[in-house]
This record gives structure tokens, sequence and C-alpha cells, in this order.
């Protein structure tokens, strides 16, 4: 630290901090957040990139974190090569998008609604019907490769790995055609929003674990 010396045995500072702003303890490292924090000049803690998702509540951060920087995103914004792939693209979008970062671990941007799979056509044809790109950052996640057992960084995550299941497709073409259905029986109009709120809750399934994709091998 530049400015005050830090223990690392006692997990703390062993000089108070001039700035008397952030709470009453003037010795404490970070406010006692190191995981989620960092301060590398003694007089400040900095909000840090934290992928270590060990609780519940680092993985509805990463949930949320999604939810306020992609849903809205219905549009491809960049500019591609036109011999990019649709999961390229879809990487250059999520990366792109608010506060959201690229894991540091082997990963796939996933297309919630696949980009060509025929099985995920009426999803796709639902999407477009609502203004919704297929390979904008609203239809995409960052999902881990690998195992549980060989990566550390893995914690709930569905792992993308292999083929995806029948099942996911008709999963996906199943979620976005209640949503539909559930609105116009109300007498509601469907807007993209709602479209979006619908990939929002598959995404969220697929971070926690509880939206299956591949098959078993």
């Amino acid at each position: 630290m530049r400015a005050r010396f830090y223990n690392p045995v006692i997990g703390r500072f062993t000089q108070e901090d001039v700035y008397r702003g952030d709470g009453l303890n003037l010795y404490a490292y970070c406010g006692n957040n190191p995981v989620r924090y960092y301060d590398p000049s003694g007089y400040a803690s900095n909000a840090g990139k934290c992928w270590s998702k060990t609780n519940p509540f680092d993985l509805n951060n990463e949930k949320q974190k999604y939810t306020d920087n992609v849903t809205e995103q219905i549009k491809v914004k960049g500019t591609y090569d036109s011999k990019a792939q649709n999961s390229d693209i879809l990487r250059g979008e999520l990366k792109t998008s608010g506060n959201m970062q690229t894991p540091p671990y082997g990963n796939a941007a996933h297309h919630i609604v696949a980009a060509k799979e025929e099985d995920a056509k009426i999803a796709r044809d639902i999407l477009k019907e609502y203004s919704v790109d297929v390979n904008s950052a609203s239809n995409g996640v960052f999902l881990p490769y690998g195992k549980k057992e060989t990566n550390s960084y893995i914690t709930t995550e569905t792992t993308h790995n292999g083929s995806h299941t029948g099942d996911y497709y008709k999963y996906v073409n199943n979620k976005l055609q209640q949503t539909i259905e559930e609105i116009e029986t109300n007498g509601g109009t469907v807007t993209s929003k709602d479209i979006t709120k619908t990939l929002d809750d598959i995404r969220k399934g697929l971070l926690d674990g509880t939206v299956k994709l591949n098959k078993p091998k």
C-alpha cells in the first residue's frame, strides 16, 4: 500500500484511515470485504472483478448483472466482418453491454435461443416478430466449458459441453409461447420487453443450473 501498511496476518491496516467517511473502523481493509474490493493506494477501496461465486449471494449478483446490463439490448450494435460467426457476434455484444465482463476461464457465448438449429425455429420466429435480434446481448450468456471437478470457477452454472438436448430447445420454445399466450389471454399487448424478460428468466436458470443444456456423456 502506498499510504498505509497492511498486515495480512491480522487482515487489517496498522495505521488509521485518514479519510473517515467509510465507516467507524479506521483500520479495516475494504470494509472487511476483500473478495469484492481491493485498495491499492490505502486511501479508498475499489470494486474488483469478482468471478468467485461460492455462495448464493454471489450467484444472485451474477444474475442481477445480466438483468441490469443486457435485457434491453435487443439490437446488434457493433460492426462485424461479414464472415463473423454468430457466436463471435454474440460475444462481442455481451462484452460491450454496460458493465459486463468476459469470464477469465474457458467459456462459450451461449445463444439462449439458438441461432441456427431447426428445433429452435419457433423461438427464433418469436424473437424476429418482436424485433429481438438473435445475436443481441439480450439473447446471450457466458457459460463455462469443462467440469466442476477440474474448473474451480464453476459452481452452479450449466456447462457448455457438447450437443444441446432437444428438450432444451422445446423448453425455450414453450417458455416464449407461454409468455405470449398468458399476456394475450389477459387482454394485454406483448412487447419486446416481455420477450426479453422471459429470456432473462431462462438465463437465470442456466446460471443456477436448473435449466439443463447438454446431452449427458
